[in-house]
């Protein structure tokens, strides 16, 4: 008889994954945790995976682009571009296991902790402030400062190759286009401006050559080039933008 009552109450006991009650002074023990719970944290991890994936698909798009678009400038510029692929790589790799979690936590086949989940939002919730904060506008601040480094020395590059033609051959060229085409001087193409993802540069990436007989500033935003026959502006490139940098300093400046 009393074997019988026990096996009546064990059959009649709700049970935690039917949606029964935690008898109080147990622990929660549910495989998949309660539907609160797991909605939190499925809210949780959409917070912050949805974002990073939309940014890292983004960042694929473009670097791929950018180097089908132009080939010749990501051979130059090889070890950047290969550490980005290879970055892209593990993101990728990284949030494909992220979404994995995701879906057996929707599912209820990962075991949830109540303190470790709103531990997670904590973390979640200070990591938004940061980004959103600090890490953003210091990592476009940076993406600026990367891109004004590389027009500086395009336009390095390009005074470099025309002091080479005016030593090899006394004169300097009628177009800048020409040094790309002789190896003996040193540039393999022209250099492009403005070619910085988030770096919010006044004009759109080129690597046009506005050739002129004065030097004047007009922003085109492109390369621009003095072919008069003499005087002391033969033979001066300068880039074609009114805007300042971060420094304060107009392009057409330097």
């Amino acid at each position: 008889m009393k074997k019988c009552m026990m096996v009546t109450m064990n059959e009649t006991q709700p049970s935690l994954a039917q949606g029964g009650q935690v008898p109080e002074g147990q622990p929660f023990s549910s495989p998949g945790g309660g539907p609160a719970l797991r909605r939190l944290e499925l809210a949780v991890r959409l917070l912050w995976l949805v974002p990073v994936t939309a940014a890292v698909c983004a960042q694929a798009v473009f670097v791929l682009g950018w180097t089908l678009r132009f080939p010749q400038t990501a051979l130059a510029n090889a070890p950047r571009t290969g550490l980005e692929l290879v970055f892209l790589a593990v993101i990728f790799w990284w949030c494909v296991r992220a979404w994995r979690r995701t879906v057996s936590i929707a599912r209820g086949e990962v075991p949830l902790s109540t303190a470790w989940v709103l531990l997670r939002c904590g973390a979640v919730f200070l990591l938004c402030a940061f980004v959103g904060l600090v890490a953003l506008p210091k990592g476009l601040e940076v993406r600026r400062l990367y891109g004004e480094a590389l027009n500086r020395d395009g336009l390095r590059l390009l005074r470099n190759a025309l002091q080479r033609r005016l030593s090899a051959a006394g004169r300097y060229p009628d177009d800048p286009r020409e040094l790309a085409k002789d190896p003996r001087d040193g540039l393999a193409a022209i250099p492009w401006l403005w070619d910085t993802w988030g770096a919010r540069f006044p004009h759109h990436p080129t690597a046009e050559v506005s050739v002129r007989y004065k030097m004047e500033a007009v922003d085109t935003g492109q390369w621009a080039y003095v072919a008069v026959p003499s005087g002391p502006e033969r033979g001066a490139i300068y880039v074609d933008c009114t805007h300042t940098d971060s420094v304060g300093r107009a392009w057409a400046a330097y």
